[in-house]
């Protein structure tokens, strides 16, 4: 779902994860679409959290579960992405449990779990795995297109780093979706959605480990150059922080 602005703030209804608005989510919502800033994204995870602490609703729990992935995906050490994915898990179950079929709370506590295992030692993922995928059929049954494919790259990015995992996981939860339905996926949002390094990265390592696909490769290369990091800032301003690495990873693969 696409981000927009009204009177320069950015609509409450218009988000991957929706909320009711007012004075406390606005402030929430405002440090989120800052999160590039020292301490914004902290910020944000702090008043998702108070928000959620106050209502019933599984929505400010999503929130919380997603800031904290975003804290634990750029955290510089071991220790603080452990801390942050372990929270993210923690605070997004609590969404599941009052809503077990909200998309965002599904989608987010899949996203923390998984990458909390990569973090620590993928020795958990058997222990994990039945929980991931029960919330990843979730995610296929409610809303597939959720998070501008995010669970095309939610799987791609899976198996690009524990693809035993990944096995396992799609043929239990979503038997016949890999690769090719995952490609055609990310094939769809590189094609039509917002400019998202994070699609084109993905499409280009599922097309090589399912397919040795080095053209597919080279070509997301040549769109991470021309693409336009700042055409649509409150989905993905991340852009910034992804392309460097993106680049590493496609280019590690010709």
């Amino acid at each position: 779902m696409a981000s927009s602005r009204k009177n320069g703030r950015v609509a409450a209804g218009d988000r991957e994860i929706p909320v009711r608005g007012g004075r406390a989510w606005g402030a929430a919502l405002r440090a989120w679409d800052g999160r590039l800033e020292e301490g914004a994204a902290r910020e944000a995870a702090e008043l998702f959290q108070e928000i959620a602490e106050r209502e019933e609703g599984a929505a400010a729990w999503a929130w919380c579960a997603r800031s904290r992935f975003f804290l634990g995906d750029y955290a510089e050490s071991s220790r603080e992405k452990k801390r942050w994915f372990e929270e993210g898990h923690r605070l997004g179950r609590e969404g599941v449990s009052r809503e077990e079929r909200h998309v965002g709370a599904c989608f987010w506590t899949a996203a923390c779990v998984a990458k909390y295992v990569e973090a620590t030692s993928l020795l958990r993922a058997p222990v994990h795995a039945p929980e991931i995928a029960r919330l990843l059929k979730r995610v296929a049954e409610e809303d597939i297109m959720y998070a501008h494919g995010g669970l095309a790259r939610f799987i791609g990015l899976l198996h690009a780093r524990q693809p035993g995992m990944t096995e396992r996981l799609i043929k239990l939860a979503m038997p016949g979706v890999w690769p090719d339905i995952v490609l055609e996926g990310l094939r769809y949002f590189v094609e039509q959605g917002p400019p998202f390094v994070l699609n084109l990265q993905v499409l280009g390592e599922v097309a090589f480990h399912a397919n040795r696909d080095r053209a597919t490769v080279r070509e997301m290369l040549r769109r991470l150059d021309n693409l336009d990091l700042d055409a649509n800032p409150t989905v993905a301003p991340e852009n910034h922080l992804d392309l460097p690495r993106a680049r590493q990873r496609l280019e590690a693969l010709l």
